[in-house]
């Protein structure tokens, strides 16, 4: 059941003002960096005013106060607007960030020309806008800023009103600007380090986004061509197989020799397990759909995972440790239980005689599952899942390929690690319910592998 939301214009601009710094998944890039450009508009009208009156009233030299405070008053206008259109999510594009960087280096123009213009200590500060837009702005566009820079720095040599003589606690004038140079230049420092950072880490997260939406949309299309395949298959196979039943069910009705009729009825059991098989493998290739999933109790749904896999594999010595407290209900469809009987299975022949560690955990949201074999290992270039790409001498990458890819389109993940005790642990981790599964960048990392220990709970044993 999906979560009921508040869409009231309040709750959406409190949530607008949590993301505006931090961002969040799906937002685009340059929207971030507008929401980061109007909280570096913000804080540099604070300081602007908190240094003015600084210098007017505490160090007592008279500036030209209605001026200052005019422009520093447009300029808060425009960084009203700058919210107002972070905050409604608007699209923000190049031609936009270079707009609202152009305004801060004429909004610094002017606060300066006021100021003692090129003398003033926080003349540099040019470099600041310059420093974003070359983390944010093509070629052209940040010429056009730069341009406009050297510019206003230009025009302050020649117009500006000159800074009131000092004489006081400081020294002069010629040491209270060294002074100024250094606290300015710190004030750089932490504005470049925090500002241009975030836009620096916001840029890298949305190529990382951008390169696992590729990669998604790769899968897909291989996922489509297997899913063709097995359903061209699928109607193939079927008209043999059903000839084959038909056929056996005759030759049963048929047959009195109590033998023959134990090899004909064992040979319908195959038939029909062939037909299971070609839907199960059908339903794997993308025929099943996340709304067909049913809710079941984890620890019941287990003991039927590991009966499938005992079914396939007589041999195999499955141990399930669960934790003592009741197993919660989880939503599963049957795409997904043949992803994890495949993972089973696997293991299983990877640990040959030895057993299979199976250890399940939930939260509140998610529930994993970790299988734990005592093989060989599997070696790091296997440890992604590729199709057509295999440990096994005879595989094709088909099973692990397909149930990464089921397992990922239910807001889970899938990693493959070596055990601590050698062998491999293969950790899958699901939302308890379906309809609240969230994009594969934005997941929680589970714990790291572990190995079952302690005591064995519940039938599955």
């Amino acid at each position: 059941m999906t979560p009921m939301t508040d869409s009231s214009p309040l709750a959406r601009a409190r949530a607008g003002w949590r993301s505006a710094a931090t961002g969040a998944p799906g937002v685009p890039a340059l929207t971030l960096h507008l929401r980061q450009l109007a909280w570096l508009r913000t804080f540099a009208i604070a300081g602007q005013v908190l240094m003015i009156l600084g210098v007017h009233y505490g160090l007592g030299m008279p500036l030209w106060l209605p001026a200052d405070f005019l422009v520093i008053g447009l300029y808060a206008l425009t960084g009203a607007g700058l919210w107002l259109a972070a905050l409604r999510g608007r699209p923000a594009t190049t031609p936009v960030l270079l707009r609202a960087l152009l305004v801060d280096v004429v909004a610094l123009t002017a606060i300066l020309a006021l100021n003692g213009g090129y003398t003033n200590p926080f003349a540099f500060f040019y470099l600041l806008p310059l420093a974003i837009g070359a983390a944010l702005l093509p070629p052209v566009p940040l010429t056009i800023l730069a341009g406009a820079c050297l510019a206003g720095y230009s025009a302050l040599a020649v117009i500006y009103q000159p800074l009131p003589r000092y004489e006081g606690l400081f020294g002069n004038n010629y040491t209270l600007h060294l002074l100024g140079m250094w606290g300015g230049f710190a004030i750089a420092v932490a504005a470049v380090a925090i500002f241009v950072g975030f836009m620096a880490h916001t840029a890298r997260r949305s190529q990382r986004a951008l390169a696992a939406a590729r990669e998604r949309a790769l899968k897909d299309q291989q996922v489509a061509a297997l899913g063709a395949l097995a359903a061209g298959s699928a109607h193939e196979l079927g008209t043999p197989l059903s000839t084959m039943q038909t056929l056996v069910a005759e030759l049963l009705r048929e047959e009195t020799d109590a033998d023959k009729r134990r090899d004909l009825a064992l040979l319908r059991d195959q038939v029909l397990r062939c037909r299971d098989s070609l839907r199960r493998a059908t339903a794997s290739a993308g025929e099943a759909r996340p709304e067909q999933a049913g809710p079941q109790r984890l620890d019941r749904y287990l003991d039927e995972l590991i009966a499938r896999c005992r079914a396939d594999c007589p041999d195999a010595r499955l141990h399930c440790a669960l934790p003592s407290h009741p197993a919660p209900a989880v939503l599963v469809h049957d795409a997904l239980t043949q992803s994890l009987l495949s993972l089973i299975v696997n293991a299983v022949e990877a640990g040959g005689e030895s057993p299979v560690h199976l250890q399940a955990e939930w939260t509140a949201r998610d529930w994993t599952l970790r299988i734990v074999d005592s093989g060989p290992g599997i070696e790091p270039r296997y440890r992604t899942p590729r199709l057509w790409s295999s440990s096994k001498g005879h595989g094709r990458g088909l099973g692990l390929f397909l149930a990464e890819y089921v397992i990922g389109a239910a807001g889970g993940e899938l990693r493959l690690e070596p055990g601590t005790r050698g062998g491999t642990c293969v950790t899958v981790t699901l939302p308890r319910d379906l309809d609240t599964r969230r994009p594969a960048w934005d997941q929680p990392r589970p714990a790291g592998p572990v190995e079952p220990a302690g005591p064995v709970t519940g039938s599955a044993a």
